[in-house]
């Protein structure tokens, strides 16, 4: 229904990259999920709650739906500001999200991981970069 109804708005798509920066997931794994599969998840949890018609069929093309909307709503400077970010020199000047508590939670778990596992930082890092493309 959102994207019938108001779509994939601006102010959405900056929630999205502030809960994105605040995640302790690898920012490349949220823009390029790996999919499981939630029917039970979905029968179990949710089938029958809505007043909607919504198959486990909506849900996965909705899915699909989102993430290519995310993607295609980042402009350069989301993706500068991403990328800014994972290489542990953020530009605080797109988006001044420095003083939140899980944005520097991210950059020390960044800063952390770069110092102990490099070859998988510069891995995950190489990654983001071709998502961004």
């Amino acid at each position: 229904l959102m994207f019938e109804n108001e779509g994939f708005t601006d102010e959405i798509k900056r929630g999205f990259l502030f809960g994105l920066v605040s995640s302790n997931r690898p920012t490349h794994e949220i823009l390029n999920p790996h999919f499981l599969d939630q029917r039970t998840a979905f029968e179990n949890q949710f089938e029958g709650m809505s007043t909607i018609a919504f198959s486990y069929d909506d849900y996965e093309a909705t899915r699909l739906q989102l993430i290519d909307a995310v993607k295609t709503s980042l402009d350069e400077n989301d993706k500068a500001f991403l990328l800014s970010l994972n290489r542990l020199a953020p530009d605080w000047s797109i988006y001044d999200y420095q003083d939140f508590p899980s944005v520097k939670w991210k950059l020390l778990n960044l800063d952390k991981f770069k110092k102990n596992n490099l070859d998988v930082y510069q891995q995950q890092l190489t990654e983001l970069e071709d998502i961004l493309r």
